[in-house]
């Protein structure tokens, strides 16, 4: 099976504790070289290994048929990404289960990759200043005190004195991050402002960006930044679901809801209420028999939250989600409002679900204890 992590760090970690414990591991990441990757992975599909540790750099090429699990330690940036990976279980259509160790704090290790990738005007300044062989304030603007000429400063010294300067080097004299000021270097590359050499990045013979011309770069930045951040609460979303986690991901991408897959945790958790309410455990059975197999993944879904088992995580049932009293207070048409979706109003109700449209997100099946009325 496959283990992934969020960051190079955790795989190192996860990697080195597995080693210890003398289980057969891998690991995979971005970090490694690529002769070293390459063999990682060819060991993997041999099958020389009983399990991979890796980040998302993992993924082109893998089509290993007999993936019996596929673990993600930290849950990753997005619904797709989830998907894919999960995806890479039970290709032989065999049981196979995808597990996502889910902790809010996890929250965290995304958050601070999303942080890292939207520049400001005035980071970007300062590097671009800096390329340019001008002397920055601490606003990254051309420094008034310096004995160049203000006005002159605004354009790039003569292609003879302009620096060429690695990454490293930028970011100290720019006073800016080093993952930050690779963002930065690669938004201006992909304007064609800065080009890299084999000594480090300088810019090109193009005409000096206006403040204008910055902005709108950093426009797009800012378009990415919010739909990052959406499909970081939808995965979120999915992590924190208490109804069908195949229904979920089925609504994500635009497919029909369908019927609940009754295999998922949530699913199975379902099952077990009804079973112990009505004493009949066979009857939820022949219920389940009924449906379509063919019609679905062999991957069976579920989320855990950790416990901690001698510094090692261990499965454990997720923690109980609120009750509903026997009847809900709300009904059909009733104006509902949701922390993330907003405002809508109750199409249907279905024992401890309901089916609202909202304004903005379309529809959605949730618990009606996840909603207030508007």
């Amino acid at each position: 099976g496959i283990i992934y992590t969020a960051s190079v760090r955790s795989a190192n970690e996860l990697y080195e504790r597995l080693i210890q414990d003398g289980i057969s591991v891998g690991r995979y990441h971005g970090q490694m070289r690529m002769r070293e990757r390459e063999q990682m992975q060819q060991s993997f599909m041999r099958g020389d290994q009983k399990v991979m540790i890796a980040t998302k750099a993992f993924g082109l090429g893998i089509d290993k048929p007999d993936i019996r699990f596929v673990y993600h330690f930290e849950f990753p940036d997005s619904l797709e990404t989830y998907f894919q990976e999960a995806g890479r279980a039970g290709r032989d259509g065999k049981a196979s289960l995808a597990v996502l160790f889910y902790r809010l704090e996890d929250k965290r290790i995304q958050s601070f990759f999303l942080s890292g990738r939207y520049p400001h005007l005035l980071e970007m300044n300062a590097v671009y200043n800096t390329l340019a062989g001008t002397p920055v304030d601490a606003a990254g603007n051309p420094d008034a005190s310096s004995e160049t000429d203000v006005q002159a400063s605004n354009a790039p010294s003569p292609r003879a004195k302009r620096p060429t300067l690695s990454a490293l080097d930028l970011a100290a004299k720019a006073d800016l991050g080093r993952r930050r000021t690779q963002v930065i270097l690669n938004l201006l590359r992909e304007a064609n402002l800065v080009r890299r050499t084999s000594r480090g990045y300088l810019l090109t013979d193009a005409e000096p960006p206006t403040g204008d011309k910055l902005e709108a770069l950093l426009s797009t930045y800012v378009d990415r930044a919010a739909r990052d951040q959406d499909r970081l609460a939808e995965m979120m979303h999915y992590a924190e679901t208490p109804i069908c986690r195949t229904q979920i991901i089925r609504t994500y991408f635009g497919e029909p809801e369908g019927v609940p897959c009754h295999r998922c945790d949530n699913c199975q958790r379902e099952n077990r209420a009804a079973s112990s309410s009505t004493g009949s455990e066979g009857e939820v059975q022949a219920k389940d028999s009924t449906r379509d197999s063919a019609a679905e993944p062999a991957t069976s879904a579920e989320v855990t939250l950790p416990s901690i088992h001698g510094d090692i995580p261990v499965s454990s049932p997720a923690e109980p989600l609120p009750t509903l009293p026997a009847e809900s207070i709300f009904r059909r048409g009733d104006r509902v409002r949701h922390k993330r979706f907003g405002s809508g109003s109750i199409l249907d109700i279905h024992d401890k679900m309901v089916l609202v449209d909202f304004l903005k997100g379309g529809q959605k099946r949730l618990r009606a204890d996840f909603l207030e009325a508007a």
